[in-house]
């Protein structure tokens, strides 16, 4: 967990190289630590390299299919891909896995930010305001959510968050 952590700040930091090695130092101790192989997919898609992101994204959800977070940064990396159909199918799944399952909105917000779905994304990020999602933390660096900031309810939203 701590190298994961150390790479996601390399991530949000724009250091997408070091976050891939990073990552790859993770999943040579632990090959199948779903969470790095988060980073590592979503750092590739950053560096323009969406092919291989993507499939890094389909190993960890298919590593850890009941993995909501997994779920959600693959429909985003699909979506970014110009995969929206796809994006909206694995989007939709989640929406039915609530019931069963907690899916928090700040991960949902992620697959509609790559949507370009604004209004809804938003939307999202003030429930996770409201439900005090721990994850709004990583708002203003996640590179993910760079779209969001020239709409000024961005703006607002991290004045809120105090970030």
């Amino acid at each position: 967990m701590v190298g994961t952590s150390a790479a996601w700040t390399q991530h949000t930091a724009g250091d997408y190289e070091g976050a891939i090695d990073t990552c790859r130092n993770v999943m040579d101790m632990r090959p199948h630590f779903t969470p790095a192989w988060r980073v590592l997919g979503a750092s590739l898609i950053q560096m323009g390299r969406a092919a291989e992101g993507v499939a890094e994204l389909e190993a960890a959800a298919a590593n850890a299919p009941a993995d909501p977070a997994s779920l959600v940064w693959l429909a985003h990396a699909k979506a970014v891909r110009g995969e929206c159909g796809v994006a909206r199918t694995i989007s939709g799944a989640l929406d039915h896995l609530r019931p069963q399952q907690f899916v928090p909105a700040y991960h949902r917000s992620l697959a509609h930010v790559g949507l370009g779905e604004h209004d809804e994304a938003f939307r999202l990020l003030d429930q996770a305001c409201e439900e005090r999602d721990p994850a709004l933390v990583n708002l203003a660096g996640d590179p993910r959510f760079d779209p969001l900031h020239s709409d000024a309810r961005f703006g607002r939203l991290l004045q809120r968050l105090r970030l």
